[in-house]
């Protein structure tokens, strides 16, 4: 019988800086490279509020990044693939099908 590879379920500390405040996060050691795009992401777009916005606060700046981020990931998952668009066309081809076998049967 063969183990589990350690290296699935290796776990690694990633240290960073936001605005100053240090973090050390805990992942698995494949998803480093997603947390580290996720940093970078928070980071640029914490950087461009305060930039564009020099009323704004640092904190405000990261709830503001924070909302944006949540806010395009809510439209990813409210958009639909060009796939799911097609099977839904044929459901409805398919139902339509269905019926009209159902009125003539």
């Amino acid at each position: 019988m063969s183990e589990p590879q350690n290296q699935d379920y290796e776990m690694i500390n990633v240290q960073f800086s936001i605005l100053g405040q240090d973090f050390i996060l805990n992942c698995k050691k494949e998803d480093e490279e997603s947390l580290l795009d996720s940093i970078d992401t928070v980071k640029n777009s914490v950087a461009k509020i305060l930039r564009n916005n020099p009323n704004v606060t640092p904190q405000q700046a990261c709830i503001l990044a924070a909302l944006s981020c949540q806010d395009e990931l809510n439209s990813y998952l409210r958009a639909k693939s060009p796939f799911i668009k097609r099977a839904e066309a044929k459901m409805e081809e398919i139902e339509k099908l269905a019926e009209l076998l159902g009125s003539n049967g």
